[in-house]
């Protein structure tokens, strides 16, 4: 299965097919008044990503979909849950493909 995100920091990359996500929302966060994209990992994914994040406290880490460079949030804990956001699109139609490669796993 295709490749269409990758989480990378300090030397470690995890990289996620599409069956690797449990769910995969846009929405309007009015508190930021913008279109983000949610998602959460499959159980597996969420072990490895919780680790990931563990590893990564007080330091940023980039997130990319389909190889372009989405957000690099600096991580402040462990993320246990699995669940994650993209934010900073620009608008609800890069919020709209983004959803969609992560749902297809295509890139095109």
């Amino acid at each position: 299965s295709e490749i269409v995100m990758t989480i990378s920091g300090d030397g470690e990359t995890l990289e996620f097919a599409k069956n690797d996500f449990e769910e995969i929302n846009t929405a309007f966060d009015s508190r930021l008044n913008e279109h983000v994209v949610f998602f959460k990992f499959s159980d597996d994914k969420k072990i490895d990503f919780s680790k990931f994040t563990y590893a990564q406290i007080n330091k940023n880490i980039d997130i990319s979909v389909c190889g372009e460079l989405i957000i690099s949030p600096k991580i402040i804990s462990a993320i246990y849950e699995g669940n994650g956001r993209l934010s900073n699109l620009g608008s609800e139609e890069k919020a709209n493909k983004l959803a969609k490669q992560l749902k297809t796993g295509k890139c095109n």
